[in-house]
């Protein structure tokens, strides 16, 4: 038995690099069952292609996830439904008086040895990489006695849970909809933005943080989360289907966005300013095709920031990045700005 600890959000690896290596490793864990309080969008969009490569390869694959206290959204749920495809064993467990189900553990085995980790991270993106979190990696040889030992409890405790049939729920697309007609599942961006205000803003904007005067902490930078994986895109050739290679990665110096700037963008205007840029299409072009700033701002240029819900109906969406500004020659140093952004509206 060995013993590492997880220690998020500046450590490494964190809990998602463990997942997304044990599930798409040289020699992928045949078995696999997590037990877990919360599942969300922004984490499973972390682990979504390797869990696909996983099953695809033949992976045994069993989740038990909670969903109290809003903890677990459809987005989320739907997101596991569409990557296991029904290719594993999905189980929703919820007891109705006040206790919370609760638990974290990942178990990968095979016949010879396991691999387990316990700790706080739920599979939300805070919960996999930028929470501060802390877990502990154990690695069982199964030649040992005490690893097979501990090995079984973990099943027992797994195989308990299931054992209280009147407290699970199989995972369909069916017992989805009647979890969310019933109010025990709600959409993520919902159960992120009771408290949201109530005026929308455009697609993506970038306003300055004003000082937290009031505020007893600073607010510190952490390390990001990385860019989920996706299926490189598919083209049909000579009746072939063949991967196309994907864009180069940005680099340092290069030009990703210009815009001439109105008055209104510039501060310009009459009247109240707003201290807000939009950041529209403007014919701006990549590889010869134009932009979508519904899309290009968010996934693209600002994709491997850590984005909150901000609002729904219509979703909005916030993070915040660190500018260098420079205006007609004149270096203003560096500002934290808000960029905002609302993928039902175009700037």
């Amino acid at each position: 038995m060995r013993m590492a600890l997880i220690q998020q959000p500046d450590g490494d690896p964190r809990l998602g690099d463990v997942l997304v290596n044990c599930f798409q490793g040289d020699t992928p864990w045949p078995r696999c069952r997590i037990a877990v309080a919360f599942l969300k969008r922004s984490g499973l969009r972390h682990i979504e292609e390797p869990l696909r490569q996983y099953v695809s390869r033949g992976g045994q694959l069993e989740f038990i996830i909670g969903v109290d206290h809003a903890g677990t959204s459809r987005e989320g749920l739907e997101l596991l439904l569409s990557a296991v495809g029904g290719q594993g064993q999905l189980w929703i467990f919820h007891n109705d008086n006040p206790s919370t189900f609760h638990p974290k553990v990942y178990l990968f085995s095979s016949d010879h040895q396991a691999l387990l980790v316990i700790g706080s991270g739920n599979l939300t993106e805070g919960g996999l990489y930028t929470n501060y979190e802390v877990g502990a990696i154990t690695e069982l040889d199964l030649s040992l006695e005490q690893d097979q030992r501990l090995l079984r409890e973990v099943n027992a405790f797994m195989d308990g849970l299931l054992g209280q049939s009147a407290l699970v729920v199989e995972l369909s697309q069916e017992s989805l909809a009647d979890l969310v007609d019933k109010g025990y599942v709600v959409s993520e961006e919902r159960s992120r933005n009771d408290a949201a205000e109530e005026t929308p803003e455009p697609t993506s904007e970038m306003e300055e943080v004003p000082d937290a005067t009031a505020s007893l902490f600073a607010r510190a930078v952490v390390k990001a989360a990385p860019r989920p994986q996706a299926p490189p895109p598919r083209v049909q050739q000579q009746g072939r289907e063949q991967h196309e290679a994907p864009p180069p990665a940005i680099q340092r110096g290069m030009l990703l966005w210009w815009k001439e700037l109105p008055h209104t963008d510039a501060q310009r205007q009459t009247g109240n300013v707003t201290g807000v840029l939009r950041l529209s299409s403007t014919g701006f072009r990549v590889n010869g095709q134009p932009i979508h700033s519904s899309e290009y701002f968010r996934h693209t240029i600002f994709s491997d920031f850590h984005w909150e819900i901000t609002h729904d109906d219509p979703i909005q969406e916030a993070t915040h990045v660190r500018f260098r500004v420079l205006v007609l020659g004149n270096d203003w140093g560096e500002h934290q700005l808000r960029v905002s952004h609302q993928p039902s509206r175009v700037a």
